[in-house]
């Protein structure tokens, strides 16, 4: 055999058992992993109870510190509050939203929020929806 053959087939083998690796092992990371990612607020009467409020509770799953970093609503009638504190590794946290329907239009809605943390996805996006009525 060649030694350049051997060579690659030495290099492949190597990367192979080190791609194989789990990379938790390698890196501790942390993980953001929500129970639900969307949540039914039903109706929404704009006489009489306009504003209403879900918690959303995610854990994390990882092997380091989860930190949020950021919560990005998509308009300016929700409102959300959150764990501010790092969570540890197989730990719990909340995030909290509040939706004014006071000067949206009748009719079915679907918001947006976006979570940023030190997660390495980058960011995790969940849903709320229901009706305004009367």
């Amino acid at each position: 055999m060649n030694l350049r053959r051997v060579i690659l087939i030495l290099f492949l083998t190597l990367f192979c058992r080190v791609y194989a690796l789990d990379v938790d092992s390698i890196c501790p990371l942390p993980k953001i992993e929500f129970e639900c990612r969307e949540f039914d607020l039903g109706e929404v009467s704009l006489s009489t109870d306009s504003v209403k409020s879900c918690e959303f509770v995610f854990v994390n799953s990882g092997t380091s510190d989860l930190v949020i970093l950021n919560v990005a609503t998509g308009c300016g009638c929700t409102k959300t509050s959150y764990t501010k504190e790092a969570i540890k590794p197989q730990s719990k946290g909340s995030i909290s939203v509040m939706y004014n329907a006071s000067r949206q239009r009748k009719g079915p809605f679907r918001k947006s929020i976006t979570v940023f943390s030190n997660d390495p996805r980058r960011y995790v996006r969940f849903f709320m929806y229901g009706t305004v009525v009367d």
